[in-house]
C-alpha cells in the first residue's frame, strides 16, 4: 500500500510540473510579454535618471549662486559692526572646532579677537595637581567655579593692568591668552582692552564646559554681549546648555548664517537660541534696531 501511494504521488507531481511548464511557456511566447516588459522598464528608468541628472545640475547651479550671494551679503553686513571692540573668545585645548570661524567672523566685522584657552575643564578644579591652587583663588567660596568666573569678569571689564586672578591662572597653566595687548588711554596710561563681547565655544569632548558657561553668565551680568556658539552639524551640547541658562546661543557657526548670527548678537540683536535645532526661536536673529553703546 505504501509503495502504491508513493507512485501515485510521484505521478501527480510529474503532471503538475508539466502543467506548470506549459502555462509558463505559454506566457513567455504570448505577445513577448516577458521580454518586452523588462525593456520598457529599463527605458523608463533611463529617462527618469536623465531627467534627475538634469534637475540636479540645475539645483547645483542654483545652490552655488545662493551660496555666493549669502556669503557676499553676510560679509557686507558684518563689515564694521564690531569696529574698535575687543571680543574675548573662550575655547578649550585639543580639538576646538569653530575657533577659526569665530575669530574670522570677529575680524571680518572689524573687531579684535582675544583667545582664552582653557587647558583644563572647570578651571582645573577636577585636576588633583591644580585644584588647591585654583581653590585658593576662590577665597573659600562655596561655589569656587562661579567665584573665579565672577572675578575674571570683573577684571576683563575693567581697563586696568591689575588682573591678579587672570595672571594666577596663566601662571598655574590653567589658561592661556593670545591676542591681548596693552594700549594707551586718553591720558597716555597703559590699559588692557576690556571685553566688548564674549564668545563661548568651550566644549571639550563635545560637552559644554561649565567654566565657559560660568564665564558667559558672569560677563552677561556686566552687560557684555555674549554668545554660546556651536559649529554647524555637530552634536555638541554647548548651544543647548547656554540656552538652558537663558544665554544667547547659535548652532550654525562656520556658515554664512552663523557669521551673521554671531556678529548680530554681539552687535545688539535680540537674544535667544538661533539655529537649526527644534528649540531654536529662529534660524537667525533679526537685524538690530540700533547699535548699542560702544
Amino acid at each position: 500500500m505504501y509503495n502504491l501511494r508513493y507512485h501515485i504521488a510521484s505521478l501527480v507531481s510529474v503532471f503538475l510540473a508539466l502543467s506548470l511548464g506549459l502555462v509558463l511557456g505559454g506566457l513567455i511566447v504570448q505577445k513577448g510579454s516577458f521580454s518586452s516588459q523588462p525593456q520598457a522598464l529599463v527605458e523608463g528608468l533611463r529617462k527618469e535618471f536623465a531627467d534627475l541628472r538634469k534637475e540636479n545640475k540645475q539645483l547645483a547651479a542654483g545652490n552655488a549662486n545662493y551660496e555666493a550671494f549669502s556669503g557676499a551679503a553676510a560679509n557686507d553686513w558684518v563689515s564694521g559692526k564690531l569696529a574698535k571692540r575687543t571680543i574675548y573668545v573662550v575655547t578649550n585645548s585639543g580639538r576646538n572646532d569653530g575657533l577659526s570661524a569665530a575669530t574670522q567672523a570677529i575680524e571680518d566685522a572689524g573687531g579684535t579677537a582675544v583667545v582664552v584657552t582653557m587647558k583644563a575643564a572647570r578651571f582645573g578644579l577636577n585636576d588633583d595637581k591644580l585644584r588647591s591652587a585654583v581653590e585658593s583663588l576662590a577665597a573659600g567660596a562655596e561655589k569656587p567655579e562661579e567665584s573665579i568666573a565672577a572675578s575674571l569678569a570683573v577684571e576683563w571689564t575693567n581697563a586696568t593692568d591689575a588682573r591678579p586672578v587672570t595672571e594666577a591662572l596663566v601662571a598655574a597653566d590653567v589658561i592661556s591668552i593670545e591676542g591681548l595687548e596693552e594700549t594707551k588711554d586718553d591720558t597716555g596710561a597703559d590699559v588692557i582692552p576690556v571685553a566688548g563681547g564674549f564668545v563661548n565655544i568651550d566644549a571639550p569632548g563635545s560637552k559644554a564646559d561649565s567654566a565657559g558657561l560660568a564665564l558667559q553668565t558672569a560677563l552677561a551680568g556686566h552687560k557684555v554681549p555674549t554668545v554660546g556658539a556651536q559649529s554647524a552639524g555637530t552634536k555638541w551640547t554647548l548651544a543647548s546648555a547656554a540656552a538652558d541658562l537663558d544665554l544667547p546661543a547659535i548652532d550654525t557657526l562656520g556658515t554664512d548664517i552663523g557669521k551673521y548670527s554671531l556678529v548680530a548678537l554681539l552687535h545688539g540683536a535680540k537674544t535667544g537660541y538661533y539655529g537649526t535645532a527644534g528649540r531654536a526661536v529662529a534660524l537667525f536673529p533679526t537685524f538690530p534696531a540700533k547699535t548699542p553703546a560702544q
